[in-house]
């Protein structure tokens, strides 16, 4: 199956419990365990970095995509919006070089699909302590699911680095996840 080609596959999606004077430190260790895209997601990183911080970290870590919601799309490197499921597309995305959807069933990847979308993540694979009250898919679900869509997808929840050849063999585009990049 072919699939549109992104230039991320690995997502370190920042986690909402962050503190701000750690943000070097754990983007370092998450470029070391392999992101090469940065989903920023809490809003407190937006209100409590000024633009030119933002300039400075940008210019130091050139090789890495960013992604954010629509509350950062007004920051000038964001080339790529992250909807959540529960969000719709809006003519503001526009100017993004791609845009992506977070997605919890068959149903909301082949919406996706249709509506334009450039990849979608699909969470979660496995259990996550994130949102321990949700049934994991497992990787047989996540496996046929991805076969029946053409669009990029990204695994999601409880994933590990060492689940990537698992995940890749399943249909998985890439990973995202949380702990496996910035936790110890």
């Amino acid at each position: 199956m072919v699939r549109k080609k992104l230039p991320f596959t690995r997502i370190a999606i920042v986690p909402e419990s962050f503190f701000m004077h750690e943000f070097s430190i754990k983007l370092d260790q998450a470029i070391k365990r392999g992101a090469d895209a940065i989903y920023l997601r809490p809003k407190n990183l937006l209100h409590n970095i000024p633009l030119d911080e933002w300039n400075r970290i940008v210019k130091c870590y050139s090789g890495i995509t960013w992604i954010g919601g629509m509350e950062y799309f007004s920051l000038p490197f964001i080339k790529v919006i992250h909807y959540k499921a529960s969000e719709e597309n809006t003519t503001l995305d526009t100017l993004a070089i791609y845009r992506g959807k977070s997605c919890h069933s068959l149903e909301e990847l082949k919406k996706a699909e249709a509506q334009g979308y450039d990849y979608t993540f699909l969470s979660p694979v496995f259990f996550t302590s994130t949102h321990p009250e949700i049934q994991p898919l497992g990787i047989t679900t996540f496996a046929e699911w991805v076969s029946q869509v053409k669009i990029p997808v990204f695994a999601l929840g409880g994933v590990n680095l060492k689940d990537i050849p698992l995940l890749l063999e399943a249909g998985a585009y890439g990973i995202a996840g949380i702990s496996c990049f910035w936790e110890n």
